[in-house]
């Protein structure tokens, strides 16, 4: 038996126990010079159009916002404004109720049809996910401009609706509404998008779990309960951080239907619109780029605290 190039000519042996480590580097160097010459192109344009942006923006955010000369250094004076800033935090309150309306509709819902889905009982399975995924292919100024026309409260199809049934109407871009309003068409949105994404999680669930469980005698209930939510529990987690993070960026919805409700849906309604507003209309860009960064970092510190949280209950 051979062992360790024992038995060959010593140039051999030698090429054999030396050779192939200074060969093995060099063919991983390649291999990696290979891939950066790959992944240059996407670093190239991250760089440009992700990283630059935000660097430009902070060192923005540092100076004085000047309509005459060159702009003043001024540290982290807009960031203590944005902090103490009373109009900024109402806008923020205004995402908090927004997403604590919409999102456990959304998830309720996104999850019941998945579950629907991925049960045996169902018909037409690949009809039905198209139809519920449809409104997502849908932008959301189109949706916004179809929803702001349907809540329209003189001549809108949901109020007449409800007057030919003798009911109250209420107005539903009035401020008591207007939250559910926009919540609702977030729900029309993005329910099939979820439910798609939830769906292909339990259908990684094995099969032989949910088999044990119904030999054990557990009914459908029980089943979804100790088996399937459990077993998605990692992707409920990222879908809802996600949607933690898009919830706070809540900008669309309002600045669609401003036109439709300009008395309850102001120029600060949330903060992103109070930074777009600050910049397209007053000019302050210093102080909107502050305010984007302010916003970015309690975006992550809620997302943080969520994903704590609910690691740690896991």
């Amino acid at each position: 038996m051979i062992r360790d190039g024992a038995a060959l000519p010593p140039s051999l042996g030698r090429a054999a126990r030396f050779g192939g480590c200074h060969a093995m580097p060099r063919a991983r160097k390649g291999e990696t010079v290979w891939a950066y010459l790959f992944l240059a192109p996407y670093l190239i344009v991250l760089g440009l159009f992700f990283f630059l942006p935000i660097f430009h923006a902070f060192k923005l955010s540092l100076y004085s916002d000047s309509m005459f000369g060159a702009p003043v250094f001024i540290g982290f004076r807009n960031y203590a404004r944005a902090l103490a800033d009373g109009v900024f935090w109402k806008g923020l309150l205004n995402t908090v109720l927004y997403g604590l309306i919409h999102m456990p509709i959304l998830y309720v819902l996104a999850f019941l049809l998945a579950a629907a889905l991925d049960g045996p009982r169902l018909v037409a399975k690949p009809f039905f996910r198209i139809a519920i995924f449809l409104p997502y292919a849908v932008p959301t100024l189109i949706a916004g401009m179809i929803w702001g026309t349907l809540y329209a409260p003189t001549n809108g199809p949901v109020t007449a609706v409800l007057t030919r049934l003798g009911l109250p109407a209420p107005d539903l871009l009035s401020a008591k509404w207007i939250l559910f309003s926009m919540s609702n068409i977030a729900i029309w949105e993005y329910t099939g998008y979820i439910m798609i994404i939830l769906y292909v999680a339990l259908k990684a669930v094995p099969e032989e779990l949910t088999e044990a469980a119904r030999i054990d005698g557990a009914n459908t209930w029980n089943v979804i309960r100790h088996v399937k939510i459990p077993g998605i529990a990692s992707t409920l987690r990222v879908t809802l951080v996600f949607s933690i993070i898009g919830t706070l960026q809540l900008f669309n919805e309002p600045q669609i239907m401003r036109s439709l409700a300009p008395a309850v849906i102001g120029p600060s309604f949330t903060p992103n619109l109070h930074g777009y507003t600050l910049a397209f209309s007053g000019q302050q860009y210093s102080y909107s780029a502050a305010i984007s960064f302010v916003l970015a970092l309690v975006t992550a510190v809620i997302s943080y605290i969520f994903m704590l949280t609910s690691n740690k209950k896991a």
